[in-house]
């Protein structure tokens, strides 16, 4: 008896699972009976909007032409917490013997899916990478770089706030590609 319960109520549940996936599926209009269910506006937005401030991200020569006054988006560009300080590793205690205060560890992370069209400070969609090891690392590296949007990319405000929130500072990235995908060699 209860072996069969168990099959109707997990049959239930798969039907309950296809009907709800099946209404997730993105589609211009539906109808079902008498009821019209259409995707929003808002649902539909693109990542980028319209006169939003995008992260930095530069070729040698466009950063060698770069200057703050003249980049409109240099303002929102600018990290604005402090470096917090950190415990000092001497004085956290130790997990086993080999364990020592000079041991570094930096975290190299991708924070977003490309390098262009990126906000300073948050955006419409979820596609972006939280990084949330603070406590494990030393340094972060931003990565990014692109051959074909920019090779050098300075992290982007909102990362070097949480990480200065940990009391982790970041470096950025200037990424070299290979010939054969888009590298020059007047880059070196």
């Amino acid at each position: 008896m209860t072996r069969k319960i168990s099959k109707v109520g997990a049959s239930l549940l798969v039907l309950a699972a296809a009907t709800a996936i099946g209404g997730c599926t993105q589609s211009e209009a539906k109808t079902t009976g008498k009821v019209v269910y259409q995707e929003t506006a808002k649902s539909t937005l693109e990542k980028a909007m319209d006169n939003q401030p995008e992260s930095s991200y530069w070729f040698p020569e466009d950063l060698l032409a770069w200057s703050f006054e003249k980049d409109p988006d240099a303002k929102y560009n600018t990290s604005v917490v402090p470096l917090a300080q950190r415990a000092a590793k001497e004085t956290l205690p130790k997990m086993n013997d080999t364990q020592t205060a000079e041991t570094k560890v930096v975290a190299l992370s991708i924070m977003n899916s490309s390098t262009s069209g990126n906000a300073p400070r948050g955006i419409n969609t979820f596609d972006a990478n939280v990084f949330s090891y603070w406590q494990y690392i030393d340094q972060l590296v931003y990565w990014g770089g692109s051959s074909g949007e920019g090779i050098i990319v300075p992290p982007s405000p909102d990362v070097t706030d949480a990480a200065h929130r940990n009391g982790v500072p970041v470096l950025g990235t200037i990424f070299f590609p290979q010939t054969a995908h888009g590298g020059k060699l007047e880059w070196l």
